[in-house]
């Protein structure tokens, strides 16, 4: 089970890909040694940055449309 959420937080929450400072990664990504952060093959941090909206059908259109509109000032996509 495990290893079936670490696939999922790698599958479906990877929505904007962020450069290492070695570069651009090299993919594939891997766990890091003590299994805590993604790494790409020359073991540089590969950060993962997200954000999910679930609830966003339950707002009123104004606040869906602020919340769209901050989402987008934040840089998410």
């Amino acid at each position: 089970m495990v290893t079936f959420t670490k696939r999922g937080v790698v599958l479906f929450f990877v929505t904007v890909l962020l450069g290492s400072a070695h570069g651009a990664p090299v993919f594939p990504v891997k766990y890091s040694a003590n299994n805590r952060y993604l790494v790409d093959q020359n073991d540089a941090p590969f950060p993962i940055m997200g954000r999910t909206a679930w609830f966003v059908t339950a707002l009123s259109v104004a606040d869906s449309h602020t919340f769209i509109d901050d989402t987008a000032a934040r840089g998410y996509r």
